[in-house]
């Protein structure tokens, strides 16, 4: 399970972001990402965008991973999918990291970063894991928990 787990992560190549808003309706978005060795998740996304607010004044998000490739056997209901909690944080462009992130976001999707980067507009938000589920598929389910970087426990009825 947990080698398909990495397999993957390397194949979705967008996820769907969920941001509550105080007394209005949820706020999404769907956008490319990348993932560093601590298992937080990241994307790259411009303050003109509606969901720009929402993240930058909220402090946690649902993230979901799909494979829009994927045919699974038992049709939809059992696409195979990762559902994320996280934590919310807008970094800093002058931060350590904002530059070594942006190269992460250059060899995953190419030169349209460069683009994207040159426009004083995008930021970088990172997520990181408090809890989530990986659904394999049908009976395969496992918990992912806060500090954990591959799924293990694994949901029973």
């Amino acid at each position: 399970m947990q080698s398909r787990f990495i397999e993957f992560m390397k194949e979705v190549p967008t996820v769907s972001v969920a941001i509550p808003v105080e007394g209005d309706s949820p706020e999404m978005c769907h956008l490319p990402f990348i993932k560093d060795q601590s298992s937080n998740y990241y994307i790259l996304t411009s303050s003109l965008a509606s969901h720009f607010t929402a993240l930058e004044s909220s402090n946690n998000a649902c993230l979901l991973f799909v494979n829009p490739e994927e045919h699974p056997k038992g049709g939809h209901f059992a696409h195979e999918r990762l559902k994320v909690q996280t934590s919310v944080q807008r970094l800093g462009k002058e931060s350590e990291e904002y530059e070594e992130l942006l190269e992460g976001f250059r060899c995953r999707y190419g030169k349209i970063v460069n683009l994207i980067a040159g426009l004083g507009d995008f930021h970088i938000f990172r997520f990181e894991t408090l809890r989530g589920v990986y659904i394999q598929g049908f009976g395969a389910a496992y918990r992912l928990n806060q500090g954990e970087h591959l799924p293990s426990e694994h949901i029973r009825a």
